[in-house]
């Protein structure tokens, strides 16, 4: 078998809603070599073909293929190079999957491409929204920190603002589902991690509104202070939040003073209504 590789670079830039490239610093063809007797680089370029028609799932199939061929045949360039690829592959092949609402498939190739890649981002991204999607809270959350933990140690902004954004979509839809226990357990658990106001507001509001005001107040006014520290504007909500907690405990001092601090139309009237009942009773 007369096997050449060539020495031309390519730059193939495949983009998935404009923010992820396809990596290949060289392509290697396979001379001589008969089709149903393929081998690593065969499929390795047979992928990069799929690749380029954004054709994710044989892309996927080809380059994983040529992944598994490449590490027996101890070829270590094809190694390094399908690696790169079948994790952009399974990124975007997960992806067209989740869109079809079937998730259970997705999950499947985001723990291979893992298999492959265990310190991937994009992995753990892609297991921790199949895993939201088949009704997994907290395996998803627990995915989304591994992703957030992988794109700092990446030094990825974006990746780690994407993880950021996730578990805190994550809190809301079960906020709003008023599944207050995941919320405060999902939600502690992460600021143990990662201590931002964004998500200490979500704990503290399902502790209010659960009716557990003592510590919904302790987490509003730690969202409040991180606020604070990291210049952050602080949201009507909090404050609103605030006030309404203290009046549930009758403190009505604290809760005169944040309701005063509200402006936004949204809670502007109901903070009113609630300074003069307390003044009132007085």
């Amino acid at each position: 078998m007369n096997i050449q590789f060539c020495t031309n670079k390519h730059s193939v830039n495949l983009v998935l809603a404009g923010l992820f490239y396809l990596f290949i610093s060289s392509t290697c063809r396979a001379q001589d070599t008969p089709p149903a007797d393929k081998n690593a680089i065969a499929f390795y370029n047979d992928g990069l073909a799929a690749l380029r028609e954004k054709n994710f799932k044989s892309g996927f199939i080809k380059l994983d293929s040529a992944y598994m061929l490449a590490t027996q045949e101890n070829n270590a360039e094809v190694l390094g190079l399908a690696k790169k690829n079948v994790i952009f592959a399974a990124f975007n092949y997960g992806n067209e999957l989740l869109k079809s609402k079937n998730a259970k498939d997705a999950l499947g190739i985001y723990q291979r491409g893992l298999a492959i890649d265990e310190s991937s981002s994009l992995m753990h991204q892609g297991i921790g929204k199949a895993k939201e999607d088949l009704g997994d809270a907290e395996g998803a959350a627990k995915s989304y920190v591994t992703a957030l933990e992988s794109a700092k140690t990446e030094k990825d902004e974006k990746k780690i603002t994407d993880a950021q954004t996730r578990v805190k979509n994550l809190l809301i839809k079960q906020l709003q589902a008023k599944a207050y226990s995941k919320v405060i357990k999902i939600g502690t658990d992460y600021l143990a991690i990662d201590n931002v106001s964004s998500i200490a507001y979500l704990v503290g509001k399902a502790y209010a509104d659960k009716g557990d005001n003592t510590n919904g107040i302790k987490y509003l006014l730690q969202t409040v202070e991180l606020s604070n520290a990291e210049g952050e504007k602080i949201e009507d909500k909090v404050y609103y939040g605030l006030g309404m907690a203290y009046d549930a405990v009758k403190d009505s001092k604290n809760a005169i003073k944040y309701l005063s601090m509200v402006t936004e139309p949204k809670y502007k009237p109901s903070a009113t209504a609630t300074i003069a009942k307390l003044k009132s009773s007085k």
